[in-house]
């Protein structure tokens, strides 16, 4: 479980820190967002950093309970890590972003912004799971 739990969290953070690329992309390099970053703090991104390595982790942690999605056969590990990780993001995290978007007024590029990292996200910590369940069984 460690091993999977360790895969989720650092697949997790390795994809999220990727995620800075597309991020501005999706803004459309907004200046509004290019002053939000200025004023950001470091605690804040310490919480956003923590947060996400909690959240890989128990990826991690839920692959290796659902024993690393063993009903899906006869394929490699990066298709089993994608399968994980997209019924993960469709199930847990695509609502609580969308209800959010129902109740408040959250910006439509925020969200899309939001919905996009924590899909790398996810399909790191997905990806880093399986792979390391492949190299060990």
């Amino acid at each position: 479980m460690s091993e999977s739990m360790a895969a989720g969290a650092i697949g997790g953070l390795v994809a999220w820190l990727l995620s800075f690329l597309v991020s501005p992309w999706i803004a459309g390099h907004r200046a509004d967002l290019r002053a939000a970053e200025v004023d950001d703090t470091y605690w804040r991104r310490a919480l956003q950093i923590g947060l996400v390595i909690l959240a890989a982790a128990l990826i991690g942690a839920l692959y290796w309970l659902s024993w690393g999605l063993a009903a899906v056969v006869n394929v490699t590990w990066w298709v089993r890590g994608l399968v994980f990780a997209a019924l993960c993001w469709a199930a847990l995290t695509l609502p609580a972003l969308l209800a959010l978007r129902i109740r408040t007024s959250v910006d439509r590029t925020d969200l899309a912004t939001t919905i996009v990292e924590w899909l790398l996200t996810i399909l790191g910590a997905g990806l880093a799971c399986a792979w390391i369940t492949a190299r060990v069984l």
